[in-house]
């Protein structure tokens, strides 16, 4: 779970409505907005290939920066994709207070071989993001989550989870995140 500082670069952009991103897309940008609490949205825009770039490591929490100067800390809440073309079509962050608690998903990675993987059994993970709270500043990338000690039949629940320091489980936890089955029955089932 490493921490690094994830910059983007944004432009404010004026026009709204479709034929406005449209314009947008065709010079290789993408529409945005920022929504802040007890504001209106404000929309942006910003570059494609940044983006990508951006997007090749689980980044969560990111650093926009406007004219060279940092204009806030956002979350990224919704990613909209066009999927048969392979592009962003938007992108909606959320500004965050760095002092407040905020409530965010975060993937989770197994590591290790599960012990009932040896027993003929066939590890398969049920949940790839888990909900959590925590200050932005300790807002994990992603969760390495160790399932070597799940048996044959053994299951691991979100509240089974180790989390980092100063990041809590927002909910019950009690969805199944790992479980181990037996490779026979579920290859007939």
């Amino acid at each position: 779970m490493s921490k690094e500082k994830h910059v983007l670069n944004i432009v404010a952009r004026e026009a709204s409505g479709k034929g406005s991103a449209r314009r947008l897309r065709r010079e290789s940008k993408i529409p945005a907005i920022i929504y802040s609490k007890g504001k209106a949205g404000e929309a942006i825009a910003l570059e494609s290939s940044e983006w990508r770039s951006l997007m090749k490591d689980d980044v969560q929490l990111v650093h926009l920066i406007e004219n060279g100067k940092e204009k806030c800390v956002a979350l990224i809440k919704e990613v909209q994709e066009n999927f048969l073309r392979g592009t962003i079509t938007h992108v909606d962050f959320q500004e965050v207070n760095m002092s407040e608690t905020v409530t965010s998903k975060c993937a989770i990675y197994s590591t290790g071989s599960a012990k009932g993987e040896t027993q003929g059994g066939m590890l398969e993970q049920i949940l790839h993001e888990i909900e959590v709270q925590a200050t932005p500043d300790n807002l994990p990338e992603h969760i390495e989550v160790d399932i070597s000690a799940l048996e044959l039949g053994g299951q691991m629940l979100e509240k089974d989870i180790i989390l980092p320091e100063g990041v809590q489980l927002a909910g019950a936890g009690d969805g199944v995140a790992f479980h181990v089955v037996n490779a026979v029955n579920s290859a007939t089932d």
